[in-house]
């Protein structure tokens, strides 16, 4: 059997569930930010197979479709795997725009309330600003109600304006969530433009650590579970799943079985039993899982039954 590449990982089971989870705060956000989803390629012509950061795929991205003669920023989100010694899944927000600093106080907003969306409290905020034309980001960031620290930091991707966010481990180690501010220098660096660059990165690797499992994860429940026994049922069964999924329905379809194994493994509101002697009259035997309740329906009426019922 082959393995895996070592400093590598699968990731399956809850854990999936909490990458899952994450980016879809991370996707909602984006939509409440109004930044676009944007991937790049896996790996850049100056830099190893795989891309050990997604910042520099973006600016190249940028200057190559020419997104720098657009008159309005550009703000695009962005997750993927990256591998530099280990793998992790890195994910950031960037905004490109001709030459405006307005937007790094809603940039370090945008991080701050994304991190305490996924749960994280007593969070530390560091900025440092370098250059005096930055200065009203204090103002801004003050009217945003971002508290935050001032402190020298050092960063290999931020100049002008540097932020960086840190958690507390169960040790009460710090660990670092977000790193951004003023990108602008290696747009210039990689692309020869002018246009700034502001934005920030992280690890959803460095949230897990912080978070500890916490994630108020929902339990996957289903709508409804069609099982069958037979060959014929199980072609009723088959396009009964289908019309259920087609009209908003979660269903999944399985072989009959004792209804403990489906309340342990496919947890659902309504079962549905197909059987040989109830197809030829058109009827369907449904039964509610949570009151014990057993109902046969016309199958011409189910899907207005279970709208009505849920």
């Amino acid at each position: 059997m082959k393995k895996k590449i070592p400093s590598t990982l699968d990731i399956y089971g809850h854990q999936a569930k909490e990458y899952d989870y994450l980016s879809r705060v991370l996707a909602s956000f984006a939509e409440i930010y109004n930044y676009d989803y944007n991937a790049s390629a896996i790996f850049e012509e100056q830099e190893n197979i795989v891309r050990f950061n997604g910042i520099h795929g973006r600016i190249r991205a940028y200057f190559e479709y020419h997104f720098n003669e657009e008159e309005i920023p550009i703000k695009w989100y962005y997750q993927e795997v990256i591998y530099h010694k280990v793998q992790k899944n890195e994910f950031g927000f960037l905004t490109f725009d001709k030459n405006d600093q307005s937007n790094l106080a809603e940039i370090i907003s945008l991080a701050v309330r994304f991190l305490e969306a996924c749960g994280l409290r007593n969070l530390i905020v560091q900025l440092n600003v370098l250059e005096p034309l930055s200065s009203n980001i204090y103002n801004d960031l003050d009217i945003l109600d971002i508290n935050y620290e001032e402190k020298k930091i050092d960063s290999d991707f931020c100049q002008s304006v540097v932020f960086q966010i840190y958690g507390s481990n169960e040790t009460d180690q710090k660990v670092l969530l977000i790193e951004g501010g003023d990108m602008s220098h290696l747009v210039k660096k990689w692309s020869g433009l002018t246009n700034s660059l502001y934005g920030f990165f992280g690890y959803l690797e460095n949230l897990f650590e912080v978070l500890q499992g916490n994630l108020s994860l929902e339990n996957k429940t289903l709508d409804v579970i069609v099982t069958y026994e037979t060959d014929l049922e199980k072609e009723k069964a088959l396009y009964l799943t289908q019309e259920l999924r087609l009209n908003g329905f979660k269903t999944e379809n399985i072989k009959r079985c004792e209804k403990s194994f489906i309340k342990k493994y496919y947890p659902t509101k309504y079962v549905i039993s197909i059987k040989e002697k109830t197809i030829k009259n058109d009827e369907i035997i449904l039964t509610d899982l949570y009151t014990n309740e057993k109902k046969t329906v016309k199958e011409l009426d189910l899907i207005q039954y279970l709208d009505i019922n849920f």
